[in-house]
């Protein structure tokens, strides 16, 4: 397990949502991994609530990535939490996720997702 994983379990584990201990164990090896093979990009996060997931995804960000956040309601508490971390930049789409391809976010940030 890594240190990112150990400071979300106990720090963030206890949030409102729907992220299994399983599911986050498996994520905890992607991005481990990922920063293993130096994979780089920005963190897309499509139907955040309280943000349980994206805040582990965002642990594993570089300052000059961003957590991208899509809900359809303004996932603002989340927000706060990312951007607590002193780490990733936050962008947020606030809509249907349907529409969040259409949108000028997704043009500007499109080929920087992992």
């Amino acid at each position: 397990m890594s240190n990112h994983f150990d400071r979300y379990k106990r720090d963030f584990s206890s949030i409102e949502g729907f992220f299994t201990e399983e599911a986050q164990a498996v994520w905890d090896f992607l991005f481990s991994e990922q920063a293993i093979m130096n994979v780089a990009g920005d963190f897309v996060e499509i139907g955040v609530y309280r943000g349980k997931s994206a805040i582990l995804g965002s642990l594993y960000l570089r300052p000059d990535e961003t957590a991208v956040l899509v809900d359809i309601n303004d996932p603002v508490n989340a927000e706060k939490i990312i951007l607590s971390l002193r780490g990733p930049k936050v962008a947020k789409f606030v809509g249907k996720s349907r529409e969040f391809p259409r949108s000028q976010l997704f043009r500007d940030i499109y080929s920087g997702f992992r």
